[in-house]
């Protein structure tokens, strides 16, 4: 009998949880299409990169992604012959990569990530490949290969935007905003859920604009929270003047979602938020927070914000802070302005000196680190439900999550314990110090 020998596919994620939706889809594609995934870019036939696009930092790690596997490929000890590159980055600049980057075999937008099979069969044969398509024709719906741990997953309940946020250039990538279909978002859920999927992340570029077939996001939501096997379904990328007293009260009285609440603001200024093209300002957005933690008790508010925006002046960034001190986020991010070429934030007035930016930077991160400490504090000697994310051979420590903690970005338990666990296990935790930000705890 002779011996089929699969060609071996190396496959690089980056970017958002959106995309790692795609990646996962984009993989189930390529191991059905009788490909062998590996982690070792030197034994692969052909290295696949999902590509972000979204701002500088992304955009100069997938650069410098191409062009180490492109060494990789050089060393006469590797096996890889070919690069493909797929994503927003592929999308956004279409025949620019090939042109720039004469290392890469292939590139093909987002419309084309069903394709990806032939993509690669032809790029083994020898062609240069670029397709390219309409981005709202990127495929939604699809089986995934599940990403590591396979208790976490997120799920995409629609696709583009149409918010007109002057520093963004989702829509431009992405296309307009789509709803997924209930029918199709409810499968796919059951399918998580019967897969051993203990954390559902439900995500959009805006959640709170879902609209299909007569339901909303509070509907959506109610309707995930009916799924079975979930231990918690957190909400992710809402809009502050989108939160309804209907949602907070899903949130609320729903034993499955979590009392987790991500709000974007962008930042609290009226005038720096106009310029922004968003809604609100300081008061509108205290009123806000403070219903939402009188309505769900105990909830966890996760925000964002923007330093340094084109016109953010002293006067406005301190502003920004007192809200910050006022406010006492449960969990905040931070992002220096960058400015993306074709969004109409990049040709705006009075642009903030790099300078500038990070020191303001600096100083908020530092407030807010202060005001998480604190936070965290206030937990010692609690009992927390938290669920196993894996161990830590460093520390020698279980790494754990309360429901008040999304992976890969808030905090962690670190657990002391000698007892073997596995990853997906739920757990009370006796909370017994802080380390940093972080909890310490035992069983």
């Amino acid at each position: 009998m002779n011996m089929i020998i699969k060609d071996k596919v190396f496959f690089l994620h980056l970017g958002c949880d959106k995309n790692k939706i795609d990646s996962e889809m984009v993989k189930k594609k390529i191991v059905d299409g009788n490909y062998v995934l590996i982690d070792n870019p030197w034994e692969a036939d052909v290295a696949v990169i999902n590509t972000c696009g979204f701002i500088d930092i992304a955009k100069e790690e997938a650069i410098d992604s191409i062009l180490t596997l492109s060494k990789i490929r050089d060393d006469s000890g590797s096996e890889l012959s070919k690069i493909i590159v797929i994503g927003c980055l592929a999308e956004r600049y279409r025949d620019e990569i090939i042109r720039n980057l004469p290392e890469v075999d292939a590139v093909a937008g987002l419309a084309y990530n069903g394709d990806i099979v032939k993509i690669i069969r032809d790029t083994l044969l020898g062609k240069k490949v670029t397709a390219y398509g309409n981005p709202l024709d990127m495929p939604l719906e699809g089986e995934r290969l599940l990403t590591e741990p396979h208790h976490v997953a997120y799920i995409r309940i629609a696709e583009g935007c149409s918010n007109t946020c002057t520093y963004c250039a989702i829509p431009s990538i992405r296309g307009g905003y789509r709803s997924r279909s209930p029918q199709a978002i409810l499968k796919e859920a059951k399918s998580l859920a019967l897969s051993g999927v203990k954390e559902l992340i439900v995500v959009a570029q805006d959640t709170t604009s879902y609209s299909c077939q007569g339901m909303n996001i509070s509907s959506i939501m109610k309707l995930l929270a009916s799924v079975e096997g979930f231990w918690k379904i957190r909400l992710l990328y809402t809009y502050p003047d989108k939160i309804t007293d209907e949602l907070l009260g899903v949130i609320a009285n729903e034993e499955r979602i979590a009392k987790y609440l991500d709000i974007p603001l962008q930042h609290c200024s009226e005038k720096v938020l106009k310029r922004m093209g968003r809604k609100g300002n300081r008061q509108k957005f205290a009123e806000l927070i403070d219903k939402i933690r009188n309505t769900v008790s105990g909830i966890t508010i996760r925000t964002t914000f923007i330093v340094g925006f084109p016109g953010e002046e002293d006067e406005n960034f301190e502003e920004l802070y007192r809200f910050i001190e006022d406010m006492r986020f449960d969990r905040a991010g931070f992002f220096e302005f960058s400015a993306e070429e074709s969004t109409p934030a990049a040709r705006l007035d009075r642009q903030v000196r790099k300078e500038v930016r990070s020191g303001r930077m600096d100083k908020i991160i530092l407030k807010q680190n202060e005001i998480l400490e604190g936070l965290q504090k206030i937990k010692i000697g609690k009992k927390l439900e938290a669920i196993c994310d894996g161990y830590c051979s460093e520390t020698g420590n279980y790494i754990f999550r309360s429901e008040a903690d999304l992976p890969e970005v808030d905090t962690v338990i670190n657990l002391i314990s000698d007892k073997k666990i596995a990853s997906g296990t739920i757990k009370n935790i006796h909370i017994k110090n802080v380390d940093g930000v972080d909890l310490v705890g035992t069983l």
